[in-house]
C-alpha cells in the first residue's frame, strides 16, 4: 500500500475562480488547470494498494456483510409490524407488547 495525497483545489474556469468538486494530487491538477492552488484544510491522505492481493483485501474489507450480523427474522417482522402499525396509529407501546407476547 502507499499514501497518495490529495487536495480540493481553487481554479479557474470560464474566466472565474472556483473550487474544485473533486479532490486530486498536485500532479492530476497541474495537466488541466497550471494556475491552481491548494484549498488549505482540505488535504487527504488515501491509501492506494499497489498488488492485486491487496485491492481484493481492500474490496473484501469494504463489503456490507462484514461484521454486521444478519436480520433476525423477528427483527423483520418487528419492522413490518411497525410499518402497519403505524398507518393505523398504533403507539410504540402496543408493538412492543405485542413483540413480547411471541
Amino acid at each position: 500500500m502507499h499514501d497518495e495525497e490529495t487536495w480540493l483545489w481553487r481554479i479557474q474556469w470560464a474566466g472565474r475562480w472556483c473550487n474544485s468538486r473533486h479532490p486530486c494530487t498536485e500532479e492530476q491538477i497541474r495537466k488541466e488547470h497550471p494556475e491552481a492552488t491548494r484549498i488549505e484544510g482540505s488535504r487527504r491522505i488515501q491509501s492506494l494498494p499497489d498488488s492485486p492481493e491487496e485491492m481484493n483485501q481492500r474490496q473484501y474489507n469494504n463489503t456490507s456483510f462484514a461484521g454486521s450480523p444478519p436480520a433476525s427474522s423477528s427483527a423483520l417482522r418487528a419492522t413490518k409490524l411497525l410499518k402497519s402499525r403505524t398507518r393505523m396509529n398504533a403507539s410504540p407501546v402496543d408493538i412492543q407488547e405485542h413483540l413480547s407476547s411471541k
